[in-house]
């Protein structure tokens, strides 16, 4: 109903609109609920049980493929020395030797022919003079051509002579089926082996996983 006012005006009584009705009938809504995301305690233990066998696996394996590579760098730097001594007795015609050095990286290196411990590093030089008497051993006239530097801890080098001379036909002069053994070894026990064998030929080659001079033969 219209009511008048004093002023003469009407008054229309308010309504609410539907916006509004929905508004007020509607429940107050409730606030979200959030889940919380994370591990639980036996999703962790099962976790860390598996990270511990892969470590258990893993770790050991790895140490074994990182000292395995060592010894065959050395080993193939052993071959490349080999094989730089007798390309260069053939190029040069006359001998190349290459002996174990206790001081490789002198100025005027010695080799150490007492041990036949290879570890300490090696040296390849052009023989100056053919003489017996100075075959083997580095002095004046002789040429440096390589210098291999101390093995590291634990790879070790040991051959069945210190020094091997090659001669203009790129042979082993005057040596016995020359060989080297390398490998990785802690407390006497050799791992990652190899086994250097050089021909009366000369021809240089290697077999993995042994320690056997007569492996050579």
């Amino acid at each position: 109903m219209m009511s008048t006012h004093p002023s003469g005006f009407y008054i229309y009584p308010m309504q609410a609109y539907p916006d509004q009705q929905r508004r007020r009938l509607s429940a107050p809504s409730r606030p979200a609920c959030h889940t919380q995301a994370g591990f639980s305690l036996i999703e962790a233990m099962v976790t860390v049980l598996i990270t511990v066998l892969l470590l258990t696996v893993g770790v050991p394996n790895m140490a074994g493929f990182l000292n395995d590579s060592k010894v065959s760098t050395h080993a193939n730097d052993m071959i490349g020395a080999m094989t730089l001594a007798r390309s260069e007795a053939v190029q040069r015609s006359r001998l190349v030797t290459i002996c174990r050095s206790e001081k490789p990286n002198d100025a005027a290196p010695q080799c150490s022919n007492g041990s036949t411990n290879w570890n300490a590093g090696w040296i390849v030089f052009a023989e100056g003079s053919s003489a017996p008497a100075t075959v083997g051993v580095f002095d004046n006239g002789d040429t440096i051509l390589y210098r291999q530097d101390v093995l590291p801890q634990n790879v070790n080098a040991q051959g069945n002579l210190s020094s091997l001379t090659f001669n203009a036909m790129g042979e082993a002069a005057g040596a016995v089926n020359p060989a080297f053994q390398f490998n990785y070894s802690v407390s006497g026990n050799a791992k990652a082996k190899r086994q250097v064998c050089i021909g009366r030929t000369g021809r240089v080659r290697v077999l993995q996983g042994v320690n056997d001079n007569a492996a050579c033969n």
